[in-house]
């Protein structure tokens, strides 16, 4: 007599076939999600990367403009010019930072939702195959 195991729902003869079955689709939808990751991250990366250099060349002109100030006046409007020019720097850099998390983040999901789609569908042509098997004996 065969013992039938329910896996997610479904009956099968042996719940290695089923892990089997879709041992192929859970690595496949790993495997996209890592790269959709690992290549976001590297876009970050530079991003972060090249900020810091936008950010230190505008420092590195600042500390290079300071000896040519005549007076106090000069230095104070000097770096209050480089204050405001930092802080919308900072500001316009978290955006584009937010935007890609939210790229990040929204690549993840799709490829999570179309592999679950794709298991389910999977699952429900193993179900019919089961069910035909089974109408048969």
């Amino acid at each position: 007599m065969k013992k039938n195991t329910t896996t997610s729902g479904t009956e099968t003869e042996n719940p290695a076939e089923a892990m089997a079955a879709m041992n192929g689709q859970v690595t496949e939808a790993m495997m996209s999600a890592t790269d959709n990751c690992l290549k976001n991250m590297a876009i970050w990366q530079r991003e972060v990367a090249d900020f810091t250099a936008r950010r230190m060349k505008t420092n590195s002109t600042l500390l290079r403009s300071l000896p040519g100030c005549a007076n106090w006046d000069d230095v104070v409007s000097l770096q209050q010019g480089w204050m405001r020019t930092a802080g919308e720097d900072y500001i316009d850099e978290t955006g584009r930072l937010m935007s890609l998390s939210q790229r990040l983040m929204d690549g993840l999901y799709a490829a999570t939702v179309r592999d679950a789609d794709r298991t389910s569908k999977s699952r429900s042509v193993q179900d019919a195959d089961q069910d035909s098997k089974s109408s048969g004996e």
